[in-house]
Formats: C-alpha cells, structure tokens, sequence
C-alpha cells in the first residue's frame, strides 16, 4: 500500500511538473516514470499478466487502440503500454494518457 501511495504522489508531482511542456518531452519523461514503476513492481514481483482480470484488461485495451491511435492529433506517435499489478486495492492510473497502471484489489 505505500508502495502505491508513494508512486500515485510521484507521477502527481511529475504530471504538475511538466504541465509547460512539449508532447515529445511529456511522453519522453512518462516512459521514464512508467519504467521505474514497471521495476519496481517487477522487484515485487506484483506484475499479473495471467489473472482473468488481467487477461480482460488487456483485451479491452486492444480494442480500444486502434481508436485512439486514430484520434491522435498531436502528431507524435504514441507508445502504449498497459500494466496489471496484484493488489488489494482496486485502482487505475494513467500516465500521459499512453502509460495505464490497473490494481485488480
């Protein structure tokens, strides 16, 4: 649970941060964000990818790509990732709108 506070309040105080900036440095600093929490979630071993859940969320997010792909004006490609951890907590969160994080609870 203090592993999901502090990350929630990491990518707060980054999206506020980065408020001014560009779509290429936005999305470059997401990645680097949405890399360090894959990890650390990777050291804890709370990445599930085999849960119903898991295999549901993923299914909706493909289905949904291509849409958003589409409506994409920004003119910079978007590097879409989708992450499913284990938690007791039941939770979404985003990052630049092309990192997700999902908490199954």
């Amino acid at each position: 649970m203090k592993f999901i506070k502090k990350l929630s309040y990491s990518v707060f105080l980054a999206t506020v941060i980065t408020a001014c900036a560009t779509t290429e440095s936005i999305n470059q600093e997401a990645a680097q964000s949405y890399a360090q929490v894959k990890t650390q979630a990777r050291q804890q071993n709370a990445i599930d990818n085999s849960s119903a859940t898991a295999k549901r969320i993923h299914t909706v997010f493909h289905k949904m790509k291509p849409y958003a792909e589409r409506a994409n004006q920004t003119g910079v490609p978007f590097h879409w990732e989708i992450t499913v951890l284990k938690s007791d907590e039941l939770n979404a969160w985003r990052c630049r709108a092309v990192k997700w994080r999902f908490t199954r609870g």
